[in-house]
Parts: C-alpha cells; structure tokens; sequence
C-alpha cells in the first residue's frame, strides 16, 4: 500500500510544472518516480503549445496535437480502470466527459491531466501491487501494468517529435533528457 502519498504541482522554475511525489515503502513507488518524469516532460511540452499550435496535425492520419494529449489522458483513465475492475479494455466508453470538447486550449488539457493523475494516484494508494490485471489473456501484477503506462506515455514522446518539427517549434529544456 501507498501511504501519504501526494502529487502536487510546483510553478515557477524553469521546467515549467513539476510533480512531487511522497510515499513511504511502496512496490509503486518506482514507477511513481518515472511517472513523474514522463509525465513533467508532457506538461512541460504542452506548456508551451499556443491554440494554434494545438489544433496542428503533421499530415494524413495524424489529428491535431490536442487530441494528442486527450488520448493519453484517455488512456491513463483505462490503467486506472483496470487496476480497479482487474481487466485491461481500452475505448472511448465512460471517459471523462470534461475532455468531450471539439477544441482543447493549453490550460484545459493540463488541468485535465492533473485531474486524472489524482485519480491514479488515489486507486494506487488503495491498490495491491501484486494483484493479477487481465491483459487480454496475459496475466500481469498491478505494478508491471503500471510500467506498461509509462512506456504509452513515452511512446507519444516519440510522435510528438513530427509535431514539433512540423511546428518548427523548440523543445522546452526539460526534453534536453532526450536529447533535444
């Protein structure tokens, strides 16, 4: 179990918005700090992005860079599911409704995604890291699944890539971690 387990967002330094994570003595605890990192490099990122930036796409088949930062809330909201229900499904169905909107402004993503990692983070404190979660068949410990949405969230890194060379934008200085 996590116990006094907080995120809180710090504004102000030169990241931009940084999480903070305490917990004592948790199997969770490692991926809670490669969380952290991965998701302060999104925040970072999206911190950034104007409204015409956001409503961006880099070609056929990719949509704008806000549905970009909705997927992966989305996404996020089916691990967190599935710690709670034991079985991985991932869809649209019974998302939040705060992220329905046809346009997406800066702000409202990145409260929306503070929003959905206090729900994570909730569950996990109750959670059990050894508890079995169905992957289509495959059964994984709670924890293992966790690690699967950091490499989701990394995987966007990746396409967010074209985005910004698109844009010909710059990388905030915390994606200098990959090398920008």
């Amino acid at each position: 179990m996590i116990n006094e387990l907080e995120i809180e967002p710090e504004i102000g330094d030169d990241r931009g918005v940084q999480y903070f994570l305490r917990s004592t003595e948790s199997v969770f605890e490692p991926f809670l700090i490669e969380w952290k990192f991965a998701r302060g490099l999104s925040l970072d990122l999206l911190s950034t992005l104007s409204r015409d930036d956001l409503e961006y796409s880099p070609g056929f088949g990719m949509g704008p860079f806000w549905k970009q930062f909705r997927h992966i809330s989305r996404v996020q909201e089916d691990y967190v599911a599935a710690v709670l229900n034991g079985s991985v499904s991932f869809g649209i169905q019974n998302k939040s409704t705060t992220y329905n909107k046809k346009k997406q402004n800066g702000d409202d993503l990145r409260t929306h995604l503070y929003t959905v990692d206090e729900e994570m983070l909730r569950v996990l404190s109750q959670a059990d890291p050894e508890s079995r979660i169905d992957w289509f068949g495959e059964k994984v410990r709670a924890v293992e699944h966790m690690w699967r949405l950091v490499g989701h969230e990394t995987f966007h890194h990746g396409q967010w890539v074209m985005y910004m060379r698109g844009l010909e934008r710059k990388f905030p200085p915390s994606w200098s971690a990959w090398g920008f």
